[in-house]
Order: structure tokens, then C-alpha cells, then sequence
């Protein structure tokens, strides 16, 4: 059996062992050409952003600090409910 290319064709054991080959930390996201291809996803404190075509793992930057245990946090400020100044 071949490579599966229609939503109606069985998935071949050499198929199904390829996508078990996924490093950890990335995921599966569709090129242009419809491949599922992976992506890095374990930068810490990135986030996975869409653009309209596909999805990237981009920092955040400006005022804000994205820790990796999820902690969001506005540069300067020592508290949650403190007011930033400039």
C-alpha cells in the first residue's frame, strides 16, 4: 500500500510510524503544499501566533514579559494591581 493522498485511503503502517517521528516540543502545521511539516513550539515564553497564511512561534516583545510557567508580566511593574508609571 501506498502513501495515503484521499480522505477515503487507509493509512499505511510506514504513514502512521512516520507521524509517531515528531520531536518533542513541536507540532504539525500544513504547508502550502498541504505536507503536514513540524514546528517548534518549546521556546519558552513564545506563543503560537497566525498570520493569516500559517502559524509561527514568536516572542513577545515590548513592555511585556512572557515567562515559561505561563507568568505575564508588564516590565517595571511589582505587583499585579501596582499602576505602571512611565
Amino acid at each position: 500500500m501506498a502513501t495515503p493522498t484521499a480522505a477515503s485511503d487507509a493509512a499505511t503502517k510506514s504513514y502512521v510510524d512516520a507521524l509517531k517521528a515528531l520531536p518533542e516540543g513541536n507540532m504539525l502545521v500544513g504547508n502550502s503544499a498541504g505536507v503536514a511539516i513540524p514546528l517548534s513550539a518549546k521556546t519558552a515564553g513564545n506563543i503560537l501566533v497566525g498570520n493569516g497564511t500559517t502559524v509561527a512561534s514568536i516572542a513577545i516583545t515590548g513592555e511585556l514579559v512572557l515567562q515559561a510557567d505561563g507568568t505575564l508580566t508588564i516590565n517595571g511593574c511589582r505587583t499585579r494591581m501596582q499602576r505602571c508609571l512611565n
